[in-house]
């Protein structure tokens, strides 16, 4: 999940139409040094810290399928740009209904 989170970064720094999320992420110093500061932490954590975080180390192929399992946030990130914005403040609830409106002659005197 920490590797998902990392790439979900990777992905927030573009919104809507913008589709490329690593256009300009070499130039963004402050952001490179925090996802490569939280990456190797993760893996400091996860292979020397584990009695602390009853976590055991990982070989390899876990690393890889970790990394690779986290990098998918990267693609479902840019379809979901594709999606159309969903409402969801005027959303009716499930529990609500929604009757039809009846055609009837406005009332009132005149």
């Amino acid at each position: 999940f920490v590797w998902a989170q990392l790439f979900n970064e990777v992905n927030a720094r573009k919104i809507r139409d913008e589709l490329n999320p690593f256009d300009g992420v070499l130039g963004n110093r402050m952001f490179l040094s925090i996802f490569v500061g939280s990456a190797v932490m993760q893996f400091l954590t996860v292979q020397f810290v584990g009695i602390v975080f009853k976590t055991v180390p990982l070989d390899g192929d876990d690393w890889a399928v970790c990394l690779i399992l986290g990098l998918l946030s990267i693609p479902i990130g840019i379809l979901g740009r594709f999606l159309p914005p969903f409402d969801f403040l005027n959303r009716p609830s499930d529990s609500a209904k929604v009757l039809p409106v009846k055609d009837e002659p406005p009332t009132g005197t005149g």
